[in-house]
Formats: C-alpha cells, structure tokens, sequence
C-alpha cells in the first residue's frame, strides 16, 4: 500500500484490512398532487468513506508511537493506492485510533473521506479536426488540454468538453495548456487567461465525448483521470 507515493512499510506498518464504502448519494424529489411517478429534480453526491486497518511493529513502543505519528502526518491529506486495486484515492482524515498489543507492536485504525476514486491519466491525441473520445468512468472528469501550434495562430476554438474554448495569439511550437484539474490557463508558465474566451474549464464526461478542433494546424493533446462514485 502507498500513501502520497510512499510504502507504508517506510513507517513500519502492514496493511491488513479496508473497507471502501462508495459515495453517500442524496435524491432531491417532488411527488405532485395526482402525479403517477414522483418528480425527479436533482442530485447531490458526497465524499465516500474508507476504513482501514494497519498493524505497526518496532522495537519498542517509543518507535512504534513515533511511526504512528508520522503516519498520521501522511493520512491528514493523502493520495492512497492498495496493491490490489487500480484506483487511486484522494483523501482527508476523519478520524484515527490506536491499541497496543504488546511492546512495539499496535494496531492503527483509520477513517478517510474522498470524493471520487480514478484510475491513472489517460492521454489521447486528435486525428484531424475531429475525433470521439471514449471516457471510462461514471462521473465527469476535468480535462487537461494542451494546444501546441506549428505556426503563430490568431485563435484556435476547441468543441466537446462544455461551452466552446477560444484561445487566442497562439505562438509557433509554444504549448498552452488548458489544465481543468489546477483550472489554470498557461503558456510558457505565464497566464494566458486574458487571451482565451471560455465559460468553464474542459470537462470530460463519461462514455462518448466528440471533440473538434477549428483547425488542423494545431495539435491538439488532452489528458484525462476515469473518475468512479
């Protein structure tokens, strides 16, 4: 098991239980008056929860409690991955106990919340000015679209991830990137958001998305996270 990219065997603990809930989902309904079905208006999903179990063993119980201190620092805001599964899970403590067994040896149990659970980016290229990109998934995901023009371009307008993206004063072999995860518009690390005309930033939902591009003189690479309730 890794915890911020780290193996929890760096802190003396062994992974030996989870319990992965998914989200918490809240159906907003009105049942008018002689209706047949009630009326469906909305949804709210909220963070999952996740439990786990890990078991701490040092030399002496100072060790042990110096391990679970520094365990603890990790949890506080965390991105975990278990050896078993593909997903990866940001996270936030909950809440956190401990119980010694004998000298050096104790138990660490766990809560966390997180919203969603992903699987590793994804890269897709665009083929000419138009291509359908299939999201796995069930949730939306935000999007990182990168703009690499061949030559100085007045706008590129790109389709497909919500309301239109329109940058504009494009540079030759000069990458802007449209990064819907950090929701920053940059080129050459310096803001471009001045020069480019969106209502939100590109989001990708799940199954099939057509994406397009107003010109093939620009290459066009989005990078994506399959997002699971």
């Amino acid at each position: 098991m890794l915890i911020n990219n780290i193996d929890i065997s760096t802190f003396k603990a062994t992974y030996l239980s989870k319990d992965i809930q998914t989200a918490e989902i809240t159906i907003y309904d009105d049942w008018l008056r002689n209706a047949l079905n009630p009326l469906y208006l909305s949804k709210q999903e909220t963070y999952k929860q996740i439990k786990l179990q890990l078991l701490i063993k040092d030399i002496d119980d100072e060790s042990s409690l110096n391990d679970i201190s520094n365990l603890i620092k990790q949890f506080e805001k965390c991105t975990i991955k278990f050896d078993d599964l593909s997903f990866y899970y940001d996270c936030l403590i909950v809440n956190k106990s401990h119980v010694r067994i004998v000298k050096g040896f104790y138990t660490l149990d766990i809560e966390l919340k997180s919203g969603y659970a992903y699987l590793p980016a994804v890269a897709v290229t665009l083929s000419g000015t138009s291509q359908t990109v299939t999201v796995p998934g069930n949730l939306p995901t935000p999007a990182v679209v990168t703009l690499t023009p061949p030559i100085n371009l007045a706008s590129v307008t790109i389709t497909g991830m919500g309301k239109p993206i329109t940058v504009n004063n494009l540079h030759a072999n000069t990458p802007v990137i449209i990064d819907g995860e950090q929701c920053l518009i940059t080129e050459s690390g310096l803001n471009k958001f001045a020069e480019t005309d969106m209502w939100n930033f590109p989001t990708l939902q799940p199954g099939a998305n057509t994406i397009t591009s107003s010109t093939v003189n620009c290459v066009v690479k989005i990078a994506y996270k399959p997002k699971y309730i």
